[in-house]
């Protein structure tokens, strides 16, 4: 079995492929209410132990983070909390799975899976898009579907098809 992670500090998203290349498990941690980045990676690491444990990974792949500003979306301080987030997930999978964990670049691994982003429609945010991509090779994807009180899909919904994506990458 095959984790795929998608980390933000406030949420993460885990999708765990079967030997078919098939979800068994997607969800979401959420990890807004925890007070600090380590209450947060301690969390995160008694979740993620719980989930993987019971379904018997083997490999784990994960989100390479944002390496760059992102036109008034990121400020060098959230970018820095990100980097340090992500490389207090990766020791944890790292010292879990003896090294058996790799990251990939998001939009390398949509590429890989056949998705281009055109960015013919800019009213359609990429993510929406990437999950309408998905829905074409894995029609199970929408009943994993989290919605808010407007019926808008909600942003953890898609850290969890980034997480999917993930998964699918690699052997």
């Amino acid at each position: 079995m095959k984790l795929g992670l998608d980390i933000s500090t406030s949420c993460v998203g885990y999708c765990i492929l079967d030997y078919e290349n098939k979800i068994k498990v997607i969800g979401h941690i959420d990890l807004n209410k925890k007070i600090n980045i380590y209450e947060k990676a301690k969390y995160f690491k008694y979740f993620i132990g719980f989930v993987c444990d019971k379904n018997y990974v083997e490999k784990v792949n994960i989100e390479e983070p944002m390496m760059m500003f992102m036109g008034g979306k990121s400020r060098a301080q959230t970018i820095a909390l990100l980097q340090k987030f992500n490389g207090m997930v990766s020791y944890i999978m790292n010292e879990k799975y003896d090294g058996k964990i790799k990251h990939y670049n998001v939009r390398s691994a949509r590429k890989n899976l056949g998705f281009t982003d055109r960015k013919c429609d800019k009213a359609i945010p990429v993510k929406q898009r990437v999950y309408e991509y998905c829905l074409l090779t894995e029609p199970s994807l929408k009943k994993y579907e989290i919605r808010n009180k407007n019926d808008k899909l909600k942003d953890e919904f898609f850290d969890m098809i980034d997480a999917y994506v993930i998964a699918k990458q690699g052997d």
